[in-house]
């Protein structure tokens, strides 16, 4: 997909009288699809402007630290200074009222630190596999190797055909034909070695892959759970993940792309368990490798600079989410995306006997690159720029209708098989209808393309909700006579961003119904806590409420709010911020254990 034109400069030309005092920030050029590094490696020029554009991002973001603002406060905390919220939180019970203030005081790094502090034990490591020693002769070497019996050559194949279903289609770091031709082969022949980046990729993709299986048609962790296989503490595959966490130490230091898709694949592991710091860390070790490799001088071929596009944005995807929605830091190398292109998906095909998975596959990443994108320009505009709440924007109309205009080309930008309807956003088409139901493919690899089709629409929510926020804190902050009598704008943006809050595909079956295979189900958890405080408080101002009721239907509203509370109570189980959010949310909705 070519990129968006994201731009503003047109409006100062044409801004109305009086206009002058709303000044624009500065913008950065981005040029994402672009120009790019040749071969893929950063030279001392790029990184020197890097550097220089970091510097900037730093300096633009100096301020008092003694000040709280929206820069401090992501995801579900982000409305916690709003004046209708505090009223809730503060009179819901002591316990609540304890953490709003923490959460004043703290910012986003309260939330973290309760998570780490309140973290589940660490996954168990007594869990492996069964192995038998081999000693087998490549070449002129005998190497010391390793055979599971309980991975035989038709579970290898189950397992691999699973994980390229599933999640490498929703983050494509290995090439299929790549694995299939070359690791899974070895592995089978040969079995697993110490030190080996092939043997640690394989161990790591049919644990992924048992997963996978697992996720989808295991059993529920308790009746009704969309939590499947495995128990609380113990996730499915758990055997096959530690022999592959007992040999990651003897790779650490290889700077090689293989070593990067190992760490995000550890990641993606420790996500499903839901151990987000774990999961942020090894992302964070997946960018630092990448760091390294395009810093290298290597003769890529066209395949290889590919794969490393791949792994790149990959990471990038992934620290964005924890940036936008827990305010963890991003690596240095986000830097980087001003040279670094979009990959391209070359000649080589992970499903080209399915052209229909083939291009959902490849757009709906490029699409989630793209979209990140217009998400940050919506913080960098709307937020991060502004004074300590988001009523200071609701005043800043032309620069929310630019923000909408881009997204809504984004929108007309997608492909046919990524296209939805706004009335159905919770379903899909009849042949993906048919494939979730079935299971499997032509293939036999299971298909989720459900989930796939889910996050990307759920991430457009997200995006039309920040932008139109402004509006929804100031329709609940202004008395009703002000409401009355204020431009339409402001009610059919509160209007839109409500809208925009509801029925979110990932709640919904059939995805709601395999938890473990859903990407960053952290971010999807923070996304509801934040629409289920902004809910109660509509619900507590009777106009509002009956502007909803007229334009949007209470039935509606009332069928995703029970959803969105289905979900935290599902995660609790396994999730601490999920627990902490349904104890939050326990007085305000009158919940029970």
């Amino acid at each position: 997909m070519q990129r968006i034109d994201r731009k503003l400069d047109h409006i100062m030309d044409q801004r109305p009288p009086g206009f002058e005092q709303q000044p624009l920030p500065p913008i950065m050029p981005w040029r994402e699809a672009g120009e790019v590094l040749e071969p893929m490696h950063v030279d001392a020029t790029a990184t020197t402007a890097a550097s220089m554009a970091q510097s900037e991002i730093l300096r633009r973001k100096q301020r008092e630290t003694h000040v709280l603002d929206e820069g401090d406060l992501r995801g579900a905390l982000s409305v916690f200074p709003w004046p209708s919220v505090q009223a809730l939180l503060a009179s819901a019970n002591r316990a609540t009222a304890r953490d709003l203030e923490g959460i004043l005081a703290e910012g986003s790094g309260w939330l973290v630190r309760h998570e780490m502090l309140n973290e589940a034990d660490p996954l168990p490591y007594d869990a492996l596999l069964r192995g038998s020693n081999l000693h087998v002769v490549r070449g002129d070497k005998e190497q010391a190797r390793i055979a599971f019996p309980d991975l035989t050559a038709e579970v290898m194949d189950k397992y691999t055909h699973a994980y390229f279903g599933s999640y490498n289609l929703v983050y494509p770091v290995l090439d299929r034909k790549d694995f299939m031709d070359g690791v899974l082969p070895t592995v089978k022949r040969h079995g697993f070695a110490d030190g080996c980046l092939q043997s640690l990729l394989a161990l790591l993709v049919f644990a992924l892959g048992a997963l996978s299986c697992d996720g989808a048609n295991g059993n529920p962790l308790a009746q009704g759970s969309g939590i499947r296989g495995g128990t609380v503490g113990r996730p499915p595959a758990l055997d096959i993940f530690n022999e592959a966490r007992k040999r990651v130490g003897f790779v650490m230091g290889s700077c090689t792309v293989e070593n990067a898709q190992a760490m995000v694949l550890m990641a993606i592991f420790y996500e499903t368990c839901s151990k987000h710091i774990e999961h942020w860390r090894s992302t964070m070790a997946a960018t630092e490798v990448m760091k390294a490799v395009l810093r290298i001088e290597r003769n890529w071929d066209s395949h290889g600079v590919d794969m490393i596009r791949r792994v790149y944005w990959t990471c990038n995807v992934i620290e964005s989410w924890y940036y936008l929605d827990l305010n963890l830091p991003r690596s240095d190398a986000s830097a980087f995306q001003e040279f670094i292109a979009l990959p391209d998906f070359d000649d080589r095909r992970d499903f080209g006997e399915e052209p229909s998975i083939e291009s959902r596959y490849q757009y709906n990443f490029l699409s989630m690159i793209s979209l990140r994108r217009l998400i940050h320009r919506s913080f960098e505009e709307l937020y991060e720029h502004s004074g300590h709440n988001d009523g200071d924007n609701a005043d800043r109309a032309i620069i929310i209708a630019e923000l909408t205009r881009q997204l809504d080309v984004w929108r007309s930008l997608l492909p046919h098989e990524l296209r939805w309807d706004d009335a159905a956003r919770t379903t899909y088409d009849n042949k993906d209808e048919r494939t979730a139901s079935r299971g499997v493919s032509a293939v036999g690899a299971p298909l989720h393309i459900d989930i796939l089709l889910a996050q990307l629409r759920c991430r457009y929510y997200y995006a039309r909700f920040m932008i139109f926020r402004p509006y929804a804190w100031k329709a609940l902050h202004v008395p009703p006579a002000s409401l009355a009598q204020a431009a339409p704008v402001v009610v059919d943006g509160f209007v839109n961003a409500v809208d925009s809050m509801l029925q979110w595909p990932v709640a919904y079956p059939p995805v709601c119904e395999k938890k473990r295979l859903i990407p960053n189900n952290f971010a999807w958890t923070q996304s509801f806590v934040m629409f289920l405080l902004v809910l109660r408080a509509i619900k507590e101002n009777e106009l509002l409420w009956a502007i909803c009721g007229e334009r949007l239907g209470r039935a509606r509203i009332e069928e995703s709010v029970a959803v969105m509370l289905e979900w935290i109570k599902d995660l609790r189980m396994v999730d601490g911020v999920a627990a902490w959010a349904w104890r939050t949310l326990t007085p305000l909705y009158g919940l029970g254990e």
